[in-house]
């Protein structure tokens, strides 16, 4: 009831407005009130014609704004399709590469154990170019690249089942090469240094090249004469003051202490040209009766060595025996091994010439056999 009285007073509130605003022009002679009808007329005419080039307006800028949106939101609508495309291409690509770098992976660790081991079997390439074949030539695209591949990959395969020092380096070359492409291919720009590695192959082979020597024994000397020797081992010792060893000591298993040594002599650093074999006697109560055997430094004084026939391996005995290239520890004697000599054949051959001369060392005094002499006078 309240709110009907407020729009009655409302309406009534602009009939008396609209009089008052009629009633104007006429009390104040601003218009008479014969053109008052047609004053009024134009005056709602006009505001019909505004009323209507304002719609038009309103209109003309709504369906502009309309169009102006609708092109933002194509275009907004394009760029997500774009962007979801572009998503979509690096998440395969990402997958891509991922597969692609296990692969490559795999196959650097195949060519990696080729070159530690410095030959190549037939099994190995067999598997080196299976997985040339199936995993590493569908993600390759640059054709130079896949053409030094197969190449280095060739060149392996003239290596197969061989062993020289030339093989080597034949080896380690293009596995170098190897990865190097593979690493190119993977742009990760990593690449092996042909120089640094050949010093860190340096720094490596005194320990390899001793390693290879005593196993070489192990498998011929002490494997000979199981009954006899216990695994050898290198061992430094002095002797006087200036005499320095550096050898493989194989211990007699039933003489306690006492030994048999192959290696270098030394003195103030500077090698001597043999590679001795040395029978090493202990001092003490129970060996005293090996003293009239035992050599004498300066001529005079004792010492744990008994003088044998023959001292130096690198000669052998007879004229038809294997040559084999006499060297030391020395830095320079180790770099023309490895460079020029197959360490590993060397190891053999030096090997079975100390296994041959072991049977036949004798006493310079007595010309006793080694083992002879060992069950002759030693003090159980």
């Amino acid at each position: 009831m309240k709110n009907k009285k407020s729009s009655i007073r409302l309406y009534v509130g602009i009939i008396i407005f609209f009089i008052i605003f009629i009633a104007i022009p006429v009390v104040f002679n601003v218009f008479s009130i014969d053109v008052l009808p047609m004053t009024f007329i134009g005056a709602a005419m006009g505001a019909v014609i505004t009323i209507m080039i304002t719609n038009f307006l309103l209109e003309r800028q709504s369906a502009t704004q309309e169009k102006l949106l609708e092109k933002q939101s194509e275009a907004q609508d394009k760029l997500l399709e774009k962007q979801s495309k572009t998503d979509e291409q690096k998440k395969y690509h990402l997958k891509i590469f991922e597969k692609k770098s296990v692969y490559f992976q795999e196959f650097i660790d195949l060519v990696w154990y080729i070159w530690t081991e410095e030959k190549i079997t037939c099994e190995q390439y067999e598997k080196l170019t299976s997985a040339y074949y199936k995993n590493l030539m569908i993600y390759i695209k640059d054709e130079n690249r896949l053409h030094d591949i197969g190449e280095a990959i060739t060149k392996l395969g003239d290596c197969l089942e061989n062993e020289s020092n030339d093989i080597v380096k034949i080896i380690h070359e293009n596995v170098i090469n190897i990865i190097n492409k593979l690493s190119e291919d993977l742009e990760t720009g990593g690449q092996i240094i042909p120089t640094q590695i050949a010093e860190h192959k340096n720094k490596l082979f005194p320990v390899k090249f001793r390693k290879e020597l005593l196993k070489s024994f192990n498998d011929s000397l002490v494997s000979d004469n199981s009954d006899i020797f216990e695994n050898g081992q290198w061992q430094k010792w002095e002797e006087g003051k200036n005499i320095n060893h550096d050898d493989m000591v194989f211990n007699f298993k039933n003489y306690k202490g006492c030994s048999i040594r192959f290696g270098f002599v030394y003195e103030k650093g500077v090698y001597h040209k043999n590679f001795y074999v040395f029978l090493i006697i202990p001092f003490g109560k129970s060996y005293h009766s090996f003293n009239r055997f035992r050599c004498g430094l300066d001529n005079s004084l004792l010492n744990r060595r008994i003088e044998l026939n023959h001292n130096n391996v690198f000669l052998g005995k007879n004229n038809d025996d294997i040559e084999i290239p006499s060297f030391n520890f020395s830095s320079e004697k180790l770099n023309e091994i490895s460079n020029k000599y197959d360490y590993h054949q060397i190891s053999k051959d030096l090997a079975q010439r100390a296994t041959a001369l072991f049977s036949d060392l004798r006493t310079v005094k007595d010309n006793l056999l080694i083992i002879e002499l060992l069950e002759k006078y030693y003090e159980k």
